[in-house]
């Protein structure tokens, strides 16, 4: 039985009078009318005895209406304590993400999230690329905060794009200032054929180092590697050293990015958004919490339908 039948025949019941009532309820008479007999007709019996001047309860409707006060009472109770329990929900969370965490907005996220469900645990982990998506894969993580590269070549994965980093996803080189390519306001990917390069480790950054590998083949050279990275800091430092040029986009304003030069690439484009990505057999209650807090607060940048790679 629906309770908003029970609420409308209470209020009739207690008014006496379906235009009061309906005014308590903010329907219309007629409206009202028609629900009680609805119910009616569900019960099999009538409620009210009618007339022109006011209208009382029949026996069965007396019946009723001590019966609905403790329907909806429990009613109320039930879903009182089941927000009750929801907010309270115990759990771990492990999410992954890739740069430092002064880089994203994700500490405030998990603020927010933690205020809402305080009896939550969450997790960082600071990985590379290739062990994000092997940590998703075997559950060690939740949730990822990576980039959409090739994420549709893996198994049972879904993703939604989000708009968490701070970092411009405009893509360029990242020189020493005494470099002589320093003094150029863009460049093209062909114009790098002779340089050397610093890049992302493979180990750790395998989709990471193919793109740009494959990019600057499409260019017509094969890049000259001389140095591999593990992380944001080190390729930095290695750029400062003059061990080789940098395929980045622009680091946010730091003491790190001191003495280097960012030049915009005009030729290079990449499928470079970054994304929320989660593993859709993983069954821990905390993550479509975490997904519908990120949607609350606008850190998804489209509401489309996941991705999802099977």
């Amino acid at each position: 039985m629906d309770t908003r039948l029970l609420r409308y025949f209470v209020a009739a019941a207690e008014h006496l009078n379906f235009s009061e009532a309906a005014k308590s309820l903010y329907i219309t008479q007629p409206a009202l009318g028609r629900q009680i007999t609805q119910l009616e007709q569900q019960i099999g019996v009538s409620l009210f005895i009618r007339n022109t001047r006011k209208i009382k309860l029949t026996a069965a409707g007396t019946t009723l209406l001590n019966q609905s006060y403790e329907i909806l009472a429990k009613t109320e109770f039930a879903v009182n304590m089941t927000r009750q329990a929801a907010n309270t929900l115990i759990g771990n969370l492990q999410l992954g993400f890739m740069g430092p965490l002064e880089q994203n907005s994700l500490p405030q996220l998990v603020k927010i999230f933690h205020d809402k469900y305080p009896s939550s645990t969450i997790g960082f982990n600071m990985l590379g690329q290739g062990s994000l998506n092997e940590a998703l894969e075997t559950g060690n993580i939740d949730i990822a905060f990576t980039t959409a590269y090739d994420l549709d070549q893996l198994t049972n994965f879904a993703w939604k794009t989000s708009c968490l980093s701070k970092i411009p996803k405009t893509l360029g080189i990242i020189v020493h200032s005494r470099h002589p390519l320093a003094r150029r306001k863009s460049i093209s990917l062909y114009a790098l054929a002779r340089e050397s390069f610093v890049i992302f480790s493979r180990t750790e950054f395998p989709l990471t180092y193919d793109h740009m590998y494959h990019k600057c083949l499409t260019a017509g050279f094969q890049p000259n590697i001389s140095a591999q990275a593990l992380d944001l800091e080190s390729l930095l430092d290695m750029v400062k050293l003059g061990i080789g040029i940098a395929i980045h986009p622009k680091p946010p304003a730091s003491k790190k990015f001191s003495g280097l030069h960012f030049i915009p690439l005009c030729d290079y484009n990449s499928n470079n958004a970054s994304v929320v990505a989660w593993k859709t057999t993983n069954i821990n209650p905390l993550i479509p919490l975490f997904l519908k807090t990120l949607q609350e607060e606008k850190f998804l940048v489209d509401f489309s339908p996941d991705k999802v790679s099977v």
